[in-house]
C-alpha cells in the first residue's frame, strides 16, 4: 500500500480489484466481500494471465503489488495468487513479468504502460510529435509568455501576428490530432480541438500560449498524458488514456508487448492476445 491507500468497505470492495485485508491467510485472502481491501495499492510491475470466468476464457493483465514483489516472482507463486488473492477460476500465467513503463503497440498506435487504476490500465504516449523549425521556434517563445514573460511592450501589429501564429499552431496541432497516427490514440482529442477552436481565439495572448503548451502535453513523451483545457471549454483532463485490464480478442485487431534492446536497435514483439 501507499499513502494515497484507501480502505474499501467489504459492501463496496471487489475482488480483483481491490487489495484484500487479510492477505497473510489463504483461507480469508480473496473474501473482500467479507472484510473489505485496499484502492490505490502502489504496483511493481505486471504480468498475463488466462483464466476462466463465466465458462469463458479470458486474459487479464494483472497487477503485482510492491509489497508481495518478493514473494510473487515464479508462475507457481502467481498462480498460486490469483487463484487464493484474487479468486480466479484455472489461471494460467502466460508472462511472468512485464515492467512499469513497458512499449505496448495496440491497434496501431504506441503506448506506455504507466500504472494501474482499479480495474483499468493507465497510459501514456509513445509517439514523438513532429513540427516544422518555424513552428518549433514559436513553442519556445510561447513558452516564455507563458512562463510569465509580458506581451506589453509588443506593438498592435505584433500582437496581431503573434495571435496569427498562436493561431496556426493550433490547427496545425488540431489536424494532427485529427488525421495522423494520433487520431488511433485511446481517447483521441481532435474533434474536441476543432470543437474548441473559436473559444480558442477568443482567449488573450497570455492564455492562448497556455492552451498550446496544454496541448502539447498530449504528445509529450516523458510525462502523464493530458491535458487542462479548461480555458476554452474543455475539461482539467483531456486526452486521459486507460484501457481495461481485460484482454479480449475480439476488441483489438493488435496487442504486442515491444521489448527493445538498449540502443533501440533490436526489438521483439510478444502478441499478448496469443502468447
Amino acid at each position: 500500500m501507499n499513502e494515497n491507500s484507501v480502505l474499501i468497505a467489504a459492501k463496496k470492495a471487489k475482488p480483483g480489484v481491490h487489495l484484500p485485508v487479510k492477505t497473510s491467510d489463504s483461507r480469508f485472502a480473496n473474501q473482500v466481500s467479507t472484510y473489505g481491501g485496499y484502492d490505490n495499492v502502489k504496483g511493481s510491475h505486471f504480468f498475463l494471465v488466462e483464466h476462466q470466468q463465466k465458462k469463458k476464457t479470458i486474459r487479464s493483465i494483472e497487477n503485482v503489488p510492491i509489497h508481495l514483489k518478493e514473494k510473487l516472482k515464479t508462475k507457481e507463486e502467481l498462480e498460486h495468487y490469483c487463484a487464493q488473492v484474487l479468486g480466479m477460476v484455472q489461471p494460467d500465467v502466460r508472462l511472468t513479468r512485464i515492467p512499469m513503463y513497458s512499449l505496448l503497440l495496440i491497434d496501431g498506435y504506441y503506448y506506455y504502460l504507466t500504472g494501474r487504476t482499479g480495474g483499468n490500465l493507465s497510459l501514456s504516449n509513445a509517439v514523438e510529435l513532429c513540427l516544422p523549425a518555424k513552428e518549433q521556434a514559436h513553442i519556445r517563445m510561447i513558452s516564455k509568455i507563458a512562463g510569465g514573460r509580458s506581451t506589453d511592450a509588443l506593438s498592435a501589429e505584433a500582437k496581431d501576428d503573434f495571435r496569427k501564429k498562436n493561431l496556426r499552431l493550433y490547427d496545425e496541432l488540431a489536424e494532427k490530432h485529427r488525421s495522423t497516427i494520433f487520431s488511433k490514440r485511446k481517447n483521441p482529442i481532435g474533434p474536441k480541438l476543432l470543437k474548441y477552436r473559436e473559444a480558442f481565439v477568443k482567449q488573450t495572448i497570455e492564455n492562448q500560449c497556455k492552451v498550446i503548451l496544454q496541448i502539447l502535453k498530449l504528445t509529450s513523451t516523458n510525462c502523464k498524458t493530458s491535458a487542462d483545457l479548461k480555458l476554452i471549454g474543455g475539461s482539467g483532463q483531456e486526452g486521459v488514456m486507460s484501457i481495461s485490464k481485460l484482454l479480449r480478442a475480439e476488441k483489438y485487431a493488435e496487442f504486442y508487448l515491444i521489448c527493445q534492446s538498449p540502443s533501440g536497435i533490436y526489438e521483439t514483439r510478444k502478441n499478448l492476445l496469443t502468447i
